[in-house]
Protein backbone atom coordinates (compact mmCIF):
# COMPACT_ATOMS: atom_id res chain seq x y z
CA UNK A 1 0.00 0.00 0.00
CA UNK A 2 1.48 3.51 -1.12
CA UNK A 3 0.53 6.59 0.74
CA UNK A 4 1.10 9.60 -0.57
CA UNK A 5 2.24 12.23 1.62
CA UNK A 6 -0.17 15.27 1.64
CA UNK A 7 1.57 16.97 4.78
CA UNK A 8 3.83 18.99 2.34
CA UNK A 9 3.01 22.54 2.25
CA UNK A 10 3.89 26.15 0.21
CA UNK A 11 6.67 26.52 2.36
CA UNK A 12 8.45 23.12 1.42
CA UNK A 13 8.01 23.66 -2.06
CA UNK A 14 9.36 27.60 -2.03
CA UNK A 15 12.18 25.89 0.11
CA UNK A 16 13.12 23.68 -2.64
CA UNK A 17 12.53 25.78 -5.04
CA UNK A 18 15.04 28.24 -3.21
CA UNK A 19 17.12 25.96 -2.61
CA UNK A 20 17.11 24.61 -6.43
CA UNK A 21 18.16 28.26 -7.39
CA UNK A 22 21.03 28.30 -5.25
CA UNK A 23 22.81 25.22 -6.20
CA UNK A 24 25.78 25.68 -8.42
CA UNK A 25 25.47 25.75 -11.75
CA UNK A 26 26.69 22.86 -13.24
CA UNK A 27 24.02 20.91 -10.12
CA UNK A 28 21.34 22.77 -11.93
CA UNK A 29 18.99 21.24 -14.88
CA UNK A 30 15.89 22.40 -16.18
CA UNK A 31 13.44 19.99 -15.13
CA UNK A 32 14.16 21.31 -11.17
CA UNK A 33 14.61 24.84 -11.66
CA UNK A 34 11.70 27.21 -13.60
CA UNK A 35 12.79 31.08 -13.99
CA UNK A 36 9.71 32.66 -13.83
CA UNK A 37 11.67 36.10 -13.14
CA UNK A 38 13.52 36.35 -16.32
CA UNK A 39 12.45 37.50 -19.60
CA UNK A 40 14.40 35.75 -22.22
CA UNK A 41 14.51 36.86 -25.80
CA UNK A 42 15.12 35.12 -29.08
CA UNK A 43 17.28 38.31 -30.73
CA UNK A 44 17.56 36.96 -33.99
CA UNK A 45 13.55 37.18 -34.46
CA UNK A 46 14.32 40.91 -33.28
CA UNK A 47 13.76 43.55 -35.71
CA UNK A 48 14.97 46.92 -35.48
CA UNK A 49 14.32 49.69 -37.86
CA UNK A 50 17.69 50.27 -39.74
CA UNK A 51 17.60 54.35 -39.25
CA UNK A 52 17.92 53.15 -35.23
CA UNK A 53 21.15 51.13 -34.89
CA UNK A 54 23.79 53.75 -36.74
CA UNK A 55 21.66 56.51 -37.56
CA UNK A 56 23.52 60.19 -36.88
CA UNK A 57 20.46 62.37 -36.00
CA UNK A 58 20.62 66.35 -37.35
CA UNK A 59 20.87 67.31 -33.94
CA UNK A 60 24.09 65.58 -32.63
CA UNK A 61 25.56 66.68 -36.03
CA UNK A 62 24.90 70.44 -34.80
CA UNK A 63 26.37 69.71 -31.20
CA UNK A 64 29.59 68.19 -32.78
CA UNK A 65 32.78 70.96 -32.83
CA UNK A 66 34.16 71.57 -36.40
CA UNK A 67 37.67 70.65 -36.12
CA UNK A 68 39.11 73.88 -37.04
CA UNK A 69 37.33 75.27 -33.75
CA UNK A 70 38.95 72.20 -31.80
CA UNK A 71 42.07 72.97 -33.11
CA UNK A 72 41.53 76.86 -32.33
CA UNK A 73 40.70 76.10 -28.65
CA UNK A 74 43.39 73.78 -28.22
CA UNK A 75 46.38 76.14 -29.23
CA UNK A 76 44.42 79.00 -26.91
CA UNK A 77 44.95 76.80 -23.62
CA UNK A 78 48.37 76.19 -24.88
CA UNK A 79 49.21 79.53 -25.02
CA UNK A 80 47.57 80.22 -21.50
CA UNK A 81 49.64 77.51 -20.13
CA UNK A 82 52.68 79.02 -21.50
CA UNK A 83 51.90 82.51 -20.07
CA UNK A 84 51.12 80.97 -16.49
CA UNK A 85 54.48 79.01 -16.31
CA UNK A 86 56.11 82.69 -17.86
CA UNK A 87 54.15 83.97 -14.61
CA UNK A 88 55.17 81.83 -12.39
CA UNK A 89 58.87 81.67 -13.17
CA UNK A 90 59.06 85.42 -12.67
CA UNK A 91 60.75 86.50 -9.61
CA UNK A 92 59.19 87.77 -6.74
CA UNK A 93 59.51 91.32 -5.72
CA UNK A 94 61.70 92.78 -2.99
CA UNK A 95 60.95 95.35 -1.04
Amino acid sequence: MVVEDSSRTLDDETAEFKAARLAPPEEQSAQHITDTETIRLDTGNLKLPKNLVGAETETARMFRPHKGVVVILGLALLFVAFIMYLISQMPVPAN
